[in-house]
């Protein structure tokens, strides 16, 4: 999936973190989720803390990023892990590249739109 990147250095970035990042589901993150999702009316799966630490040469990962578990399918697990690496490396929204959730307007990951309480896909309606 992360071969979709169409920024050789973000995909480079992106594919490092898959072996060296630390996934963090606590109490603080999932009443952090909460908040966001309040806030925007969407149901965010994660959030990384960011900062920017490098040049558009050089990136200086973010080495954790935070999980909200809330039911989606596989495939936007998927998506949405994808999406929050990209952000663990200075990447930020709007900024294309072929990461899921790029956003027009807020506009969620398709795979991510619509589930139901077990994260399996259902109708929107």
């Amino acid at each position: 999936m992360a071969a979709r990147i169409d920024d050789e250095l973000l995909m480079s970035c992106v594919r490092r973190q898959c072996s060296g990042i630390t996934v963090t589901c606590s109490e603080w993150s999932r009443q952090k989720c909460r908040e966001q999702n309040q806030h925007s009316g969407n149901i965010g799966l994660g959030f990384t803390l960011t900062f920017w630490r490098g040049t558009t040469h050089r990136f200086f990962p973010v080495k954790e990023i935070h999980w909200c578990e809330e039911p989606a399918s596989r495939e936007c697990v998927i998506k949405a892990v994808l999406h929050e690496f990209a952000h663990s490396c200075g990447w930020k929204h709007r900024q294309g590249h072929n990461v899921p959730g790029n956003d027009p307007e807020r506009e969620p990951i398709p795979e991510c739109g619509c589930v139901d309480e077990k994260g399996a896909r259902t109708s929107c309606e």
